[in-house]
């Protein structure tokens, strides 16, 4: 086993185990970067609502699943000795999670596709086998080996979901971002079974037989699962990948799994469970999220999210609550909801500003000369007062850019967003960090 024992000869690259084998810095990645985030224009939203609505519940089923099968693994290493501890908090944690799980999944139309209903037929029937599962744990009626594999078994049912439902859903950029989502579901999970081997082998304090085989071979699933994720992401993706699962929890896991590694022919492990426990539990909390338009600009996504999305920020071009308080802004977007009944958006704002600037321009020039309107153009000066945008005018520089222009940035607010910046024209006070 010597050779084994010294990471340098794993298949898995040091700097590539560090970073999955933080499971709580991955799974809140995964949340991160979930399908809302990934939805790249208002037409994708409504392909992709119903994805939307259901991907959230499972992930958080999964993860709960995931903590819950890792305690019950040192529970059951630790010969099931004293009170269940932060078990059965995990188990309340599932059952919270399953509950939302079984209501999203009984609002998804399976009419017309039978892989999707096999899917979430094949997922509850598992889901129903819980309660027994946990009784065995507690009776000891099972190996910590047919434990794990039952949770296990379990999580691959609710996984499942995540190809069939982007398949149900049809093609375009957002099919493909949410196929890199589901290799980085993988990825979670295989560095979840990691956490749980790790956990037993720490509560045990040393690698029983056969045992270091099974989690070495573990570690390389994961190298190859986080591939596959890399290998599927875009871009964008995988930067975001990078800059969030990161840090000292990294270096401490690192540092865990090679302790245990090196030790595991002395005999005894001397590293104290709770301490990996601490490093694999670290999450993600970001104080904030900033939106770009796209999908979050459709102006029934906060309505229809809820919750879901209090406190989201986005930035737009054009704010109607800061309209609200511009007569001229408001006479405009009451006559636009009028003939096309449905409210004024950026797009349509700019439109307007840019046909009403043209105009201007046209009316200085006094001329049909393009060359006279280009020159009215060029020397405009517009007052912020004079426009429907939240711009301190309409004034072009050397380059051609209107040096008045400024967006505005937006929170989710109680159902529906509200102005919070710039500060000097805020409607409402950013509430930092979000909820």
């Amino acid at each position: 086993m010597r050779h084994l024992a010294r990471p340098k000869n794993w298949r898995v690259r040091n700097k590539l185990t560090a970073v999955v084998l933080v499971p709580g810095l991955l799974a809140c990645f995964l949340a991160t970067l979930s399908l809302s985030r990934t939805i790249g224009d208002a037409g994708d939203y409504g392909r992709f609502a119903a994805l939307a609505r259901l991907q959230r519940p499972a992930l958080g089923l999964v993860h709960a699943l995931q903590d819950e099968r890792d305690a019950t693994a040192a529970f059951v290493a630790g010969r099931r000795e004293g009170s269940h501890g932060g078990l059965g908090e995990r188990r309340a944690a599932a059952d919270t999670a399953a509950v939302a799980y079984r209501g999203a999944a009984g609002a998804v139309d399976t009419s017309g596709d039978p892989r999707l209903r096999t899917a979430l037929r094949r997922a509850s029937e598992e889901l129903r086998t819980l309660g027994e599962l946990r009784t065995a744990v507690d009776q000891a009626g099972l190996t910590q080996g047919a434990i794990v594999s039952g949770y296990t078994v379990m999580l691959s049912r609710l996984m499942d979901l995540g190809p069939v439902l982007v398949e149900h859903n049809g093609g375009g950029a957002s099919a493909q971002r949410a196929r890199a989502l589901n290799a980085l579901s993988v990825a979670v999970e295989n560095t979840s079974r990691v956490r749980a081997e790790l956990n037993a082998v720490l509560t045990n304090g040393t690698f029983l037989v056969g045992q270091f085989p099974d989690y070495a071979g573990a570690v390389a699933r994961q190298q190859e699962s986080v591939d596959d994720f890399l290998a599927t992401a875009g871009q964008s993706q995988r930067t975001l990948y990078a800059d969030s699962v990161k840090g000292t929890s990294v270096s401490a896991a690192q540092a865990i799994q090679e302790r245990a590694t090196e030790q595991a022919q002395a005999g005894r492990i001397s590293i104290e469970p709770a301490r990996w426990e601490k490093v694999s539990g670290r999450k993600i909390e970001p104080p904030a999220l900033m939106a770009f338009g796209a999908g979050y600009a459709d102006a029934d996504f906060v309505k229809r999210e809820g919750s879901d999305v209090e406190g989201v920020c986005s930035r737009f071009a054009w704010s109607s609550d800061l309209a609200a308080h511009n007569p001229a802004a408001r006479a405009v977007a009451d006559l636009y909801r009028a003939t096309y009944h449905s409210p004024m958006n950026d797009d349509a704002a700019r439109a307007f500003t840019a046909v009403m600037t043209l105009a201007q321009a046209v009316d200085e020039a006094a001329s049909s000369s393009p060359a006279d309107i280009r020159s009215a153009l060029v020397n405009l000066d517009v007052p912020g007062r004079d426009t429907i945008m939240p711009w301190d005018g309409v004034r072009f520089d050397d380059n051609h850019q209107n040096i008045g222009a400024r967006g505005v940035v937006e929170q989710a607010q109680k159902g529906s967003y509200r102005l919070v910046y710039p500060f000097d024209v805020a409607r409402a006070r950013l509430r930092w960090p979000m909820s």
